[in-house]
């Protein structure tokens, strides 16, 4: 458990980016997204375009809350699960 505290105190590791490693299916729907993204802003007028804009920022906002939420909700399932591995009443 140290070395996995140190790791972190020393910035060394970082669940966020690690979790975020994509597979080529996932590059290439971000890559076909923002295509499609490109293809729709570029027909848009400026009212139009601000509030895409505007979608898009609170869309990010969205996943950026529900990614949080996953993150925090993982780690304490993940600490529930080993507390109960590790307690020495159910080995009977």
């Amino acid at each position: 458990m140290k070395k996995i505290l140190e790791e972190l105190w020393h910035g060394n590791l970082c669940p966020e980016i690690e979790c975020r490693k994509s597979s080529k299916e996932e590059a290439d729907l971000r890559k076909e997204l923002a295509e499609l993204h490109e293809s729709l802003y570029a027909t848009l007028n400026d009212e139009q375009k601000a509030i895409l804009e505007k979608f898009d920022d609170r869309s990010a906002k969205l996943t950026d809350i529900s990614e949080r939420e996953i993150f925090i909700y993982s780690f304490r399932f993940g600490a529930r699960f080993v507390t109960e591995v590790m307690r020495r009443d159910d080995l009977q």
